[in-house]
């Protein structure tokens, strides 16, 4: 006699068959480990050409020819490749790529006096504009000698450093992955940075003990920076940001994460 079962005992069997599916992709992770790897662009674009793209970078079915155009602008020296850099790790495992450069400054001084000579002559004690009349040689009194140099010394009152800063100029990526059982999707723990100098500004310092005030130069920073946790899906490009830059004027930055699954 053919049975029927219960609604709860159907339950029961989808549930179970839905965690060894599960335990089954959990398994061959394990004896076929795959490696997830990350392709990070960030490119420069001017706006009137990086405002049309950004839609169809944000479409999955879209993105991957957006990048087309986008690196065939960088072909072309229409666009600016800032930095490419690509990162593989195991599954679960946290990794680091950078491609920066240590950047130097003062951030503490001390005020200094220092010495200045400086040589000049005395002026001349004829009458400025005074008519030239013209003297018989043989009459003409003897000539008097030039004037000997007069030194003059200045004190200037300086800063010394002596307390520096390392600031990392460049590019920078931070991520940590997990695959998921479909061996298609990947959760990720992100954080994106790029950092550059956009110049150095003069700033005036004071010395409380003697009220000495001295101008020093201070560098100024851009930091375009995104921390994030989302699913990504292999072979899709993923657009995590966009950031309007100071210099070059009228140009966008785009970040772009590429997300492969490879094996060893």
């Amino acid at each position: 006699m053919t049975q029927l079962l219960s609604r709860s005992t159907l339950l029961a069997i989808g549930v179970s068959f839905g965690l060894r599916i599960g335990l089954i992709g959990q398994d061959a992770q394990v004896a076929f480990p795959l490696l997830p790897e990350f392709d990070f662009l960030v490119i420069q674009l001017p706006e009137a050409t990086a405002i049309p793209l950004i839609p169809q970078l944000r479409d999955t079915k879209k993105s991957s020819d957006a990048v087309s155009s986008v690196l065939t602008l960088v072909a072309k020296n229409q666009a600016k490749l800032i930095a490419w850099p690509v990162l593989t790790m195991k599954s679960g495992q946290r990794a680091v790529v950078e491609q920066v450069e240590e950047f130097r400054f003062a951030t503490e001084y001390k005020p200094s006096e220092k010495s200045k000579i400086v040589a000049n002559y005395p002026e001349d004690s004829a009458t400025p504009g005074a008519p030239i009349v013209p003297v018989d040689p043989a009459t003409a009194p003897p000539k008097a000698s030039k004037p000997e140099k007069v030194m003059t010394v200045l004190k200037e009152v300086d800063a010394v450093p002596v307390g520096f800063e390392g600031r990392n100029l460049g590019v920078t990526l931070e991520v940590e992955p997990l695959i998921g059982p479909d061996m298609r999707t990947v959760d990720i723990s992100l954080r994106a940075q790029h950092v550059s100098l956009l110049g150095m500004r003069r700033e005036e310092i004071e010395d409380k003990t003697t009220g000495r005030k001295v101008i020093v130069e201070q560098p100024q920073f851009e930091t375009n920076v995104i921390t994030t946790s989302q699913s990504v899906l292999a072979d899709n490009y993923t657009l995590l940001g966009t950031f309007k830059v100071q210099k070059p004027q009228g140009f966008i930055e785009l970040f772009i994460l590429h997300t492969q699954i490879k094996k060893p």
